[in-house]
């Protein structure tokens, strides 16, 4: 399971630009260059995740050809969700975690390694509700649902919030 470091600061920069990105409006490159460096497992685990988007060669934004469909823009909006909460990441860790299952190639296959890699894949499907990752649970998903942080018609105050990890003042 992933540990309790929660990086606010990387947090809300990783959701910002997981925005941008989600909606076409910076590059690639952008991302890669600008994303957060953070002990914040949620941070890399998204980033992980979102690298699965695009292709290391071209650099481009997310429209066009490369555009999400809706239903993937609605996962990725729940990933923003989850970085402007304070929940910890308490996913196993695994490369693209946000994207699973994954198709196994015929290399994979060829080299014995696939029966490992799905036993790997199906103990981390198992240990929370996938279909709400990078939320562990339901619960923690409608927690935040139900206490939004933007748009919510008020200003948190961060130093009267007992789950912030501002400092306080």
């Amino acid at each position: 399971m992933g540990t309790a470091v929660i990086d606010r600061k990387a947090r809300d920069c990783a959701a910002e630009l997981l925005r941008q990105f989600a909606s076409g409006r910076t590059t690639t490159i952008a991302l890669e260059n600008r994303w957060p460096d953070s002990k914040d497992p949620a941070i890399r685990a998204i980033e992980s995740t979102i690298w699965c988007f695009y292709d290391d060669l071209t650099e481009h934004s997310l429209q066009g050809p490369f555009a999400l469909a809706p239903q993937m823009k609605r996962v990725m909006a729940r990933w923003i969700v989850f970085l402007h909460t304070n929940e910890p990441y308490e996913w196993p860790n695994i490369a693209c975690p946000g994207i699973r299952p994954l198709r196994r190639s015929w290399l994979t296959h060829r080299l014995g390694l696939a029966k490992l890699l799905t036993r790997k894949e199906q103990r981390f499907l198992k240990s929370g509700a996938f279909d709400l990752w990078p939320f562990i649970s339901a619960q923690s998903f409608e927690l935040a649902r139900t206490r939004p942080k933007l748009l919510s018609g008020t200003q948190r105050s961060h130093a009267n919030d007992p789950s912030s990890t501002y400092p306080r003042a």
